[in-house]
């Protein structure tokens, strides 16, 4: 039988009804913002996901050969996989799997809190993170799931880690080992899972061969002994990750990093984080930190976050650390408004920064300030209680609002896609195999959310039951070919349509039209 040890994990003495009362918050607030989005419409890759699905493409996605894509994603893949098969074109269906994963993730999120610092901790961070106005973007995009399971895995890798640390259960560092595999084989951001497990560790667990002496300002450290406890405490996981790299660069050697397009250069990826960090911070858009701008912010928040840190304490370095690890495996990804939903793993650590820092008070930020101002001086613990209150209720007020107006941007391209659709079925009934189709200013984009982007030819496809159909836009990075398939010759039926601004799709009679 294994020895139980017992470790102080800070978990307060609390009623039950309190205890649950935080996760039920979280969860009632989360599915209030997102239970809308059952109604929206198919959005870019979403079509490309809806046509016929068998096993066997399943199985191909578990198989260590490259891919037409460079993504190893087979667990991913997989949940696409139940969807195709349980919920068919409904996109309701699809989107309650994003939901459902979502609010999963949320009640990890909580119980990992819950069990590091309590209950009323665990209850700020899951609210702050279930209304934070980055998620949509993964959340609400359907194909775009995959950072929402991976965060979740590596919660629960986190949850099984915790309890293995506090009660020495081997079967808990089983779990945690199992979950971290299904994390790196939901997204390739979970290798940052050992390093979040280190994080946790250090920052709320007694360390072997560390010991605290009053007449020392700095506690005595027996190197070998805690290097020891540590490499066999955490090496599984770091062969892991570091087995997952290797085979991820030997499936898609040229694509490794930054979704294929090779290594930025620095100033590039100062731009790429400060981005991030714009959008963890919860900005309407951050396309405007750049250059200068951006090493400022990336600058001014590393200050600001590491004072934060320091007040908070243990909570906040995890949180912080938490941060900056999710950001390492996409700084080089080029970052958009319509990229948004890389942060989802990140704004789990801001959620623990912000969180702590609101349970801490304002009031005890700077005791000389509280001092000199006459309403602080007291130190009255209502108002400090009050003042912390109003500014958690502002915080999750704003994150309601922007996640609401983000959620409704994806509505709108939704509709935009649908409209096109029903136009487009109405103006040609019927296509013969084989029909080439040519498509002049079709909806890409609409503010942060994508319309069409790489979907169109699939929405085409489906629309009208036939795969041979051959599709062409002149999108910015497929116009090339769009002109060379435009001027060149065929003999198979050929039709051409213009979107306009209005939203209006109307068939022109021939290229030249089209162009004029």
């Amino acid at each position: 039988m294994n020895e139980r040890k017992a470790y102080p994990n800070d978990l307060t003495d609390a009623q039950p009804i309190w205890k649950w009362a935080g996760l039920f918050a979280a969860l009632a607030v989360s599915l209030a913002l997102y239970l809308p989005t059952l109604s929206y419409y198919w959005v870019s890759e979403d079509f490309n996901f809806i046509g016929p699905m068998t096993i066997a493409d399943v199985a191909d996605q578990f198989t260590f050969k490259p891919l037409p894509i460079f993504f190893y994603r087979p667990i991913n893949f997989l949940s696409f996989f139940i969807d195709n098969q349980l919920w068919g074109q409904n996109p309701a269906g699809w989107r309650s799997t994003n939901l459902l994963l979502n609010l999963l993730t949320v009640a990890l999120l909580w119980l990992l809190i819950y069990r590091l610092r309590g209950p009323l901790l665990a209850a700020l961070v899951a609210v702050i993170f279930a209304v934070h106005p980055a998620h949509p973007g993964t959340v609400t995009w359907i194909v775009s799931r995959a950072d929402v399971p991976a965060t979740m895995f590596m919660l629960a890798c986190l949850i099984c880690f915790v309890a293995y640390v506090q009660n020495r259960y081997r079967r808990y560092y089983l779990l945690a080992l199992a979950a971290m595999v299904l994390a790196i084989l939901t997204k390739e951001v979970a290798v940052i899972t050992p390093a979040l497990l280190l994080l946790a560790d250090l920052c709320f667990f007694p360390q072997p061969g560390v010991s605290v002496h009053p007449d020392r300002k700095l506690p005595r450290i027996n190197w070998p002994t805690l290097l020891r406890a540590k490499l066999l405490l955490h090496a599984p996981f770091i062969i892991l990750s570091a087995g997952y790299l290797l085979l991820r660069i030997w499936l898609y050697l040229a694509y490794h990093v930054g979704f294929g397009y090779g290594f930025n250069s620095p100033a590039k990826i100062y731009e790429n984080v400060a981005f991030d960090l714009g959008v963890i911070l919860g900005l309407p858009s951050a396309a405007l930190i750049k250059g200068g701008l951006a090493i400022a912010v990336l600058l001014g928040f590393i200050i600001a976050s590491v004072a934060l840190a320091w007040w908070v304490g243990r909570l906040g370095w995890f949180g912080l650390g938490w941060l900056f690890v999710s950001l390492a495996p996409i700084a080089n990804i080029t970052a958009y408004d319509t990229t948004s939903r890389i942060v989802y793993p990140a704004t789990a650590g801001f959620a623990m920064l912000l969180a702590g820092a609101l349970n801490k008070g304002l009031t005890n930020l700077n005791p000389e300030l509280s001092a000199a101002i006459p309403p602080l001086k007291t130190q009255n613990s209502k108002l400090k209680t009050y003042f912390t209150a109003l500014l958690a209720v502002t915080i999750i007020a704003y994150g309601t609002w922007a996640t609401t107006v983000h959620n409704d941007e994806w509505r709108v391209a939704g509709e935009l896609n649908r409209s096109f659709l029903v136009q487009l079925k109405a103006i040609q009934p019927t296509l013969p195999s084989g029909s080439r189709l040519f498509f002049t200013n079709i909806p890409v984009i609409y503010k942060r959310a994508l319309a069409f982007n790489e979907g169109l030819r699939n929405a085409v496809r489906l629309t009208y039951n036939n795969t041979s159909l051959l599709v062409y836009d002149d999108f910015a990075y497929r116009r090339s070919s769009f002109m060379n398939e435009l001027a060149g010759q065929s003999n198979k039926p050929t039709y051409y349509f213009h979107y306009s601004d209005d939203g209006t799709l109307k068939q022109y009679p021939s290229a030249a039209a089209l162009m004029k």
